[in-house]
């Protein structure tokens, strides 16, 4: 069987993206998030959060943008700016 492997930081840039989205439940934005933390964790990756309003609300709890690690940086921001 042929192994594959992803970007880390791309598969976080995905999830950031799909995170800002109105359209997804805050349901879809736990799953997310419990995923995305999961292999940011497992892989040494994890830096954080912050919440996109600023602040704590229950009623958008899972409204996040994850903080880029040091070493994922280089390769995020090409993402960011489309290369």
């Amino acid at each position: 069987m042929a192994r594959k492997t992803h970007s880390v930081a791309k598969f976080q840039h995905r999830i950031n993206r799909l995170l800002g989205l109105d359209f997804i439940t805050q349901a879809q934005k736990k799953v997310l998030c419990i995923t995305l933390e999961t292999i940011l964790h497992d892989t040494g990756n994890y830096d954080g959060f912050g919440y996109r309003s600023g602040k704590f609300d229950p009623e958008t709890e899972y409204s996040r943008h994850y903080y880029v690690s040091t070493n994922l940086t280089t390769e995020y921001r090409k993402l960011e700016e489309g290369k």
